[in-house]
């Protein structure tokens, strides 16, 4: 199986690993913030692609699940979280990149 970065060719400038809070929301780090120019109450994509979870400030298609930043915390929406099975206690992968100006979650 190849990887995310093989597949799309993405620069990854940061790898962390979290879980989500039980209400389904994961806190961003700062440093990812100030990465990526999240600011407080900014709407975000949210979708699965490749079976990760892709969180973006941009999109073409408009159509796509937003949420809202909010206390450094997005909320993964209930959808995406049972398709990919991510509970509380699943552990997660996740991969920042200024290029796509994106964050790519994975559960591992």
């Amino acid at each position: 199986m190849t990887s995310l970065q093989e597949t799309m060719d993405i620069q990854f400038e940061s790898v962390y690993q979290r879980t989500l809070l039980k209400s389904g929301q994961l806190t961003i780090p700062r440093n990812v913030q100030t990465l990526l120019d999240y600011e407080y109450g900014d709407y975000l994509y949210i979708y699965i692609s490749n079976k990760y979870i892709v969180i973006s400030k941009h999109h073409t298609n408009t159509t796509l699940n937003q949420c809202v930043f909010n206390n450094n915390r997005i909320s993964i929406p209930k959808e995406i979280r049972r398709i990919l099975k991510i509970t509380a206690e699943t552990l997660l992968e996740i991969k920042v990149s200024k290029e796509k100006e994106s964050i790519f979650i994975n559960p591992l």
